[in-house]
């Protein structure tokens, strides 16, 4: 079961789009607002060693931060 919360993951997420000023809503898609694959690489390595099972190609496919808290939180 994976330790994350909900605001530890918007959080990790605003850490890696220095370049998008502003809150991030829950519709927002991440990608539109700057967030490379790199990015979503090392969130998904954070977030795998805390013990979430995600993989790349379901966070790609619903880029929101919505679905993301879905995928990760359950």
């Amino acid at each position: 079961m994976s330790k994350l919360k909900e605001l530890d993951i918007k959080n990790q997420i605003s850490d890696l789009m220095p370049f998008h000023q502003g809150e991030i809503h829950d519709s927002d898609n991440l990608i539109a607002l700057g967030l490379d694959s790199m990015s979503i690489l090392k969130l998904l390595n954070q977030w795998r060693s805390t013990g979430a099972n995600v993989s790349f190609a379901a966070l790609v496919e619903e880029p929101t931060l919505a679905a993301w808290k879905n995928k990760l939180l359950g």
